[in-house]
């Protein structure tokens, strides 16, 4: 549960091939920027910054479900009214291990087989965020 200034920095679920997230209450703010799910894909670039990232509006009811590795985080939940609060469940999706668990992070990807896919009006847009249709 989110009260008005709190927020999720950014990190990933390492060893899961897929996390999630299902919005039980959004709760009733009113600024375009809060409480927003911000994914991050890497770049390939040598220094390793990342590049393309996108903003995503949850909704109550919604689930979103991204690769376990990829870094998000989530912007303060910004309302004025009196205990009003986000809740949301995180969950992470793991597959059946048939490697020891020291396998390295390519075996676990080769496992996983996901590629998170960014629309052209997401990629490189920080202040782009949308609502689902």
């Amino acid at each position: 549960m989110n009260r008005s200034g709190d927020w999720n920095a950014m990190h990933d679920h390492e060893g899961a091939c897929y996390s999630g997230v299902f919005y039980a209450d959004t709760g009733n703010s009113t600024d375009k920027y809060s409480g927003i799910l911000i994914l991050c894909k890497p770049s390939s670039s040598k220094d390793g910054a990342v590049l393309k990232y996108c903003g995503v509006r949850p909704v109550t009811g919604q689930v979103i479900i991204f690769p376990g590795d990829m870094l998000h985080a989530v912007t303060p939940f910004e309302s004025s009214e009196a205990g009003d609060s986000r809740i949301s469940f995180s969950f992470n999706l793991l597959t059946e291990q048939e490697e020891p668990q020291e396998a390295s992070v390519q075996s676990k990807r080769k496992r996983c087989d996901h590629e998170l896919q960014l629309t052209e009006e997401f990629e490189s847009d920080p202040s782009a965020s949308r609502s689902p249709p």
